[in-house]
């Protein structure tokens, strides 16, 4: 009669176990690494403007933070979020669509924004944007995008 009372307490425990944990999800790092590149690029000679960019990824989730610090013309700054999307057919480019929370004059506007990540560099996209009822700013037609602005990849420490 004993046995039969240590069996049934541990299966109660087991299925107490089994039912606890079978809505947590284990997480393994491994299986989701995060990766952090950053891109630098200067332009001019004696008055140069600067731009960085700092990206932290994991699977399709992206932070990081912008910087447009011009010579003779305010600074425009601040964190991006958004999604990035995998790699393309031949692995050589994504694409990520973000909202950038950029500063300038003291005044914060809420921007959409479009990179495209290579090997070795990053493309800023830009465009005509209008502003919508949140007042944040959205491309007018994003399929219209330049992406003129290419900035190089950089060890994270120099920018």
């Amino acid at each position: 009669m004993k046995n039969y009372i240590w069996v049934l307490i541990l299966l109660i425990v087991a299925g107490g176990i089994y039912f606890y944990s079978k809505d947590k999800k284990v997480v393994n790092v491994e299986e989701n690494p995060i990766t952090t590149v950053c891109y630098y690029e200067e332009v001019g000679n004696e008055i140069k403007d600067v731009f960085s960019l700092k990206l932290v990824m994991q699977n399709e989730k992206v932070t990081g933070e912008l910087k447009f610090l011009p010579a003779e013309k305010d600074k425009k700054v601040g964190p991006l979020e958004g999604l990035v999307a995998p790699f393309g057919e031949n692995n050589s480019s994504r694409v990520i669509a973000a909202w950038w929370d950029a500063s300038a004059e003291g005044t914060t506007v809420r921007e959409q924004s479009s990179i495209i990540l290579e090997s070795d560099k990053a493309q800023i996209g830009f465009g005509e944007m209008k502003e919508i009822e949140d007042g944040s700013y959205i491309f007018v037609d994003p399929l219209t995008l330049s992406y003129s602005l290419s900035l190089s990849k950089t060890d994270c420490s120099k920018i």
